[in-house]
């Protein structure tokens, strides 16, 4: 189903077991990879479309990311993913840093409190996941190194790759 269902299990007993709220977060496309930040107070939801979207612990929208160009070929040119989402993260230490993964072969680093075009996100730094023959390959998962400096990438051609934060190159760290 395409609802996201909120359960507050503090307040759960006999009478009250259902989910406090339920919503549609992106209409026609289903929640994939949720991701609540260091302090709880947010989460970051990736749906199948290619626009994740950050909600209050409550469920209400705080900042939708801007959709990139599909007509771009270069990811690095274009603000948004192009593709399906397909796994967020949020920073471990730093408090408005979430990173997102999709089927166009990027991974995003978005700063919340970046720059906007029409009240949505918009994003500055790419990375592109390519496989052993230099072609763009999904990147199927993402996950924060605990210390925040790095991030590894799992791609859809089955090697694992180790990014620097802070560096903006063409090419992983370290891959395997």
């Amino acid at each position: 189903t395409e609802f996201l269902k909120l359960y507050a299990f503090g307040g759960m007993d006999q009478q009250r077991s259902g989910p406090f709220k339920t919503l549609i977060v992106e209409d026609g496309y289903w929640p994939i990879s949720i991701s609540y930040s260091n302090t709880g107070d947010r989460m970051l939801v990736g749906t199948g479309s290619v626009q994740p979207t950050v909600l209050d612990r409550d469920g209400e929208i705080i900042v939708k990311f801007v959709r990139g160009d599909m007509y771009v070929t270069d990811q690095s040119k274009t603000v948004g993913h192009t593709a399906a989402v397909t796994a967020v993260d949020w920073h471990p230490l730093e408090r408005d840093i979430v990173l997102t993964a999709s089927r166009d072969g990027s991974a995003r680093l978005w700063d919340l409190n970046g720059k906007k075009q029409f009240d949505m996100l918009v994003n500055q730094k790419v990375f592109q996941a390519k496989n052993s023959k230099g072609q763009r390959t999904v990147v199927s998962s993402i996950c924060f190194h605990p210390a925040g400096r790095e991030f590894a990438l799992g791609t859809s051609c089955g090697s694992i790759q180790i990014w620097n934060v802070s560096r903006v190159s063409g090419r992983p760290e370290r891959a395997v």
